[in-house]
């Protein structure tokens, strides 16, 4: 439930960002660009956000079936276009923050913001996604230098779900080098990702590490362990 108007409660479902709006559960997905439901407005920290009935062709319907949870709705980027959230995905909270971001100016795809990180010390353009309970590489040869660390089930709203392996190495994000288990995306994920150019995807098993701030009007992130 809302905490006040300028925050919401959150918590991980099978890796996933999560709230609860009116007794609903809904995912929060930095990774898509539109929020979806069954055509109705919704309050998010005091914005009133349209939820689409589709997203590229595919209705709601068959992208909530695929959610191994029950999920009223999903809250994309949209919500926050010209918002400033802190997210601290360990103290359980997602709030609008009034202070200007000390940190990076980066490139935002179709809403979404992306990075520059070092995967193995390869540099890849990152997007942030709280929608992926893992980071994934989309070229295999990135993180095979890493050490094994098992195979991993997970799934993608459009693409259904799947296994994937998992290699724990070193993340280099905002100056911090973390080791993280990264996913071998699966192939018509990493051709998706291939598309808009993107390497990697940076999951909640990182951003959970610490406090993430994204400013969407001025384009500008920072991670702080």
């Amino acid at each position: 439930m809302p905490i006040d108007q300028d925050e919401l409660a959150v918590s991980l479902e099978q890796g996933v960002l999560t709230t609860i709006i009116n007794g609903q559960c809904m995912v929060i997905d930095t990774g898509c660009p539109s929020s979806l439901g069954v055509n109705e407005t919704i309050d998010v920290l005091g914005r009133s956000v349209f939820l689409n009935s589709s997203l590229m062709g595919y209705p709601w319907s068959r992208i909530q079936e695929s959610f191994r949870f029950p999920v009223s709705g999903l809250i994309g980027v949209d919500a926050f276009s010209d918002s400033t959230v802190c997210l601290d995905i360990g103290g359980g909270s997602l709030k609008l923050s009034h202070l200007p971001v000390q940190g990076e100016s980066v490139e935002f795809l179709m809403g979404s913001p992306t990075v520059h990180c070092s995967v193995s010390g390869s540099i890849q353009n990152s997007i942030i996604d709280t929608g992926a309970k893992l980071c994934y590489a989309a070229d295999r040869e990135v993180i095979l230098g890493g050490d094994f660390a098992g195979i991993a089930e997970d799934f993608h709203p459009l693409l259904g779900a799947f296994e994937v392996e998992t290699y724990e190495l070193s993340i280099g994000l905002f100056g911090y080098d973390i080791v993280e288990r990264v996913a071998v995306a699966p192939e018509r994920l990493a051709l998706q990702l291939s598309a808009m150019n993107i390497g990697a995807v940076v999951g909640t098993n990182l951003i959970s590490r610490g406090v993430l701030t994204i400013d969407f009007q001025r384009q500008c992130v920072a991670f702080d362990l």
